[in-house]
């Protein structure tokens, strides 16, 4: 899953944002990132999530499945089972 955020920012902010990164200023470009971030973090905190519906989900299951190789090996039989899952501890 993909999300873009735009930030917005005055261009003073912008000028700082570039001469940060051109003079590779790595604290002062976080600094003001985080800065800038702030309100949009406040906002997505205070969205609620919809539930996806039954297609929505089917849709993010076929994505992430085929976001896997087709030749990872399948689980064995035993490393599924009761055995394998509480094989170190003692009853």
């Amino acid at each position: 899953m993909t999300m873009i955020i735009t930030i917005e920012m005055s261009s003073e902010q912008e000028l700082q944002l570039r001469d940060g990164i051109a003079q590779q200023n790595q604290e002062n470009v976080q600094k003001l990132l985080a800065h800038l971030l702030a309100p949009t973090v406040e906002d997505l905190l205070r969205q609620e999530i919809a539930e996806p519906t039954y297609d929505e989900f089917e849709k993010l299951l076929d994505e992430f499945s085929m976001s896997y190789a087709n030749d990872v090996p399948l689980l064995s039989e035993y490393a599924v089972s009761r055995a394998s899952m509480y094989e170190d501890e003692t009853l």
